[in-house]
């Protein structure tokens, strides 16, 4: 399963630019994270996140800071947006 990018956007017909004038506060609210329970997350996220752990443990000792091991960039790719150009 592939997660969506969160979207922040206003329910209004009017542009943007015409009414932050008359705005005194905005109020967002957020979901965020695949669910409640441990058993929501995808299990390649979860075996990323145990690798990470345990490579930071073997190297607890270590002045400098390691990369990300290719098997965890490996598990983490489905789960990643890939963008090409410029943010509007």
């Amino acid at each position: 399963m592939r997660a969506r990018p969160a979207v922040l956007s206003l329910n209004v017909n009017s542009p943007l630019e015409t009414l932050l004038p008359n705005i005194s506060h905005l109020e967002v609210d957020v979901t965020a994270g695949y669910g409640s329970e441990i058993s929501d997350i995808p299990a390649p996220i979860i075996q990323a996140i145990l690798l990470l752990l345990a490579q930071s443990y073997e190297r607890r000792d270590a002045s400098e800071q390691a990369l990300m091991p290719l098997m965890v960039q490996a598990l983490l790719m489905p789960y990643q947006d890939v963008r090409i150009g410029r943010a509007k």
